[in-house]
């Protein structure tokens, strides 16, 4: 399988991209899951917008419809998202999948985090759930620990015992970790020597800081990625943002926020997308990804992910050119202000600031439709509570007249369209296993 460095210029990764996609048309037009299109198989990267859109609710309704004739290879592995969004979907691997794609993305490129020397220690819940566990496309040297929420407990104990120098997992499995105790000890005291994290999938959000400040480092990465797509993004050790994943010709585009809206504003319309590699730095809007799966390659696959492109095509101290973005939240995720959106993903952005009179711990948004009342439930670090929550409440309205300039403005917002509240709360509640939802709409 061919690796780009990230290093050559843009009209080498698109001939790579243009020859990848050619394959993959060719061999897709066998596939169940595109009876319905017309494949030119010498189409370029450039002439993609005429292919449809893929959505995850029309992959699981083929996926469900066609017992055979879906998939262009014999699954080897089954992956299961978490079904947070629409319910849970299956996605097969074949042998080459993993060992290219997910044997290549580590290696090549989150095995950059780390040396042969460090003790690297990867706690993921297991099969199906544990759908970040990618045993077989880890580098040798990371020990991996499949291991249930209940039994945890125990994985410190294997912790004290390993000593770890580096952590790799997911951001809620992790920060499970620090509300255990064991033997009358926090967690860490059993993982005092990690000096380095890597975080898979999730964005770590808020506790980025917190992170920072327990284990006295610097050196934190964030990676993005799904069941569907594998690695989509990374951060180098610029810290400048994540650059997309075009290393084996992955193709990202961005359906940009004035697209979103005349699609929510006008049934059957169907919104323009960018190619990444040619918008500007700011550029704001839902994700979109080609992926070329030996099993079933995904064409134009709408990840319902809103991003922000922090800086385009361009250079970057790593040396890798790819264009680096920010991950805001879901585009599902919406509440309306007088006939206008506000996208949750531009609150999570406010909430993951920083701020100067306290820290965010974890927080939870609640929207009251009938009564038109946003509430801000926190647990945070601050001083002067009254003081930090009118930062809070500034950092909102400044975010979302950034995503929404002139339109959505404090004036306009405050004129009883909404109201917002805070409160501070000590703990929220966990269920074992289960990724808590930070945004919630009752009586609707």
């Amino acid at each position: 399988m061919k690796f780009l460095d990230g290093s050559e210029p843009l009209e080498v990764l698109e001939k790579f991209q243009d020859s990848e996609l050619k394959k993959a048309l060719k061999n897709a037009k066998h596939s169940l899951m595109y009876e319905n299109y017309k494949f030119d198989e010498e189409m370029a990267i450039a002439e993609m917008q005429t292919l449809p859109f893929l959505k995850a609710s029309q992959y699981q309704e083929m996926f469900w419809k066609h017992s055979e004739g879906i998939f262009l290879s014999k699954p080897r592995f089954w992956y299961c998202t978490s079904g947070t969004t629409g319910g849970a979907k299956w996605f097969p691997r074949t042998k080459k999948d993993m060992d290219a794609y997910v044997g290549f993305d580590f290696e090549k490129i989150r095995g950059k985090y780390f040396t042969k020397e460090e003790v690297v220690l990867n706690l993921t819940k297991p099969l199906p759930i544990g759908s970040g566990s990618v045993t077989l496309g880890l580098p040798s040297y990371v020990e991996e620990i499949p291991a249930y929420p209940h039994v945890f407990e125990n994985a410190l104990r294997l912790a004290e015992k390993r000593k770890p120098t580096a952590i790799f997992g997911v951001p809620s499995i992790i920060m499970t970790l620090f509300d255990l105790e064991l033997d009358g000890k926090r967690a860490m005291d059993f993982l005092k020597q990690v000096k380095k994290i890597v975080f898979l999938a999730e964005g770590v959000g808020t506790n980025r800081g917190i992170f920072e400040k327990l284990f006295k480092t610097k050196e934190i990465y964030e990676t993005y990625g799904s069941v569907e797509l594998g690695l989509i993004a990374y951060e180098c050790g610029s810290h400048s943002g994540m650059h997309l994943n075009e290393h084996m010709g992955k193709i990202f585009e961005i359906i940009p926020q004035d697209e979103l809206k005349k699609e929510m504003k006008k049934e059957g319309y169907v919104p323009k997308a960018l190619n990444v590699n040619h918008v500007g730095k700011g550029t704001v809007g839902e994700l979109v990804a080609t992926v070329f799966w030996e099993v079933l390659p995904l064409f134009r696959y709408r990840t319902s992910d809103l991003v922000e492109v922090q800086e385009g095509f361009s250079s970057c101290g790593c040396g890798c050119r790819y264009p680096r973005i920010k991950v805001l939240g879901r585009r599902d995720e919406m509440l309306k202000v007088g006939g206008e959106t506000i996208y949750a993903a531009w609150l999570h952005s406010a909430l993951k600031s920083d701020f100067s009179n306290g820290i965010i711990i974890d927080y939870r948004m609640i929207m009251d439709e009938r009564e038109k009342v946003l509430t801000f439930k926190l647990k945070a670090s601050s001083k002067n509570e009254e003081r930090f929550a009118s930062e809070v409440k500034s950092k909102v309205f400044e975010t979302i007249d950034k995503y929404s300039p002139g339109v959505l403005t404090r004036e306009f917002i405050e004129k009883g369209m909404l109201k917002m509240n805070f409160e501070y709360v000590k703990e929220f509640e966990k269920t074992p296993g289960v990724k808590p939802k930070k945004f919630l709409i009752k009586n609707k």
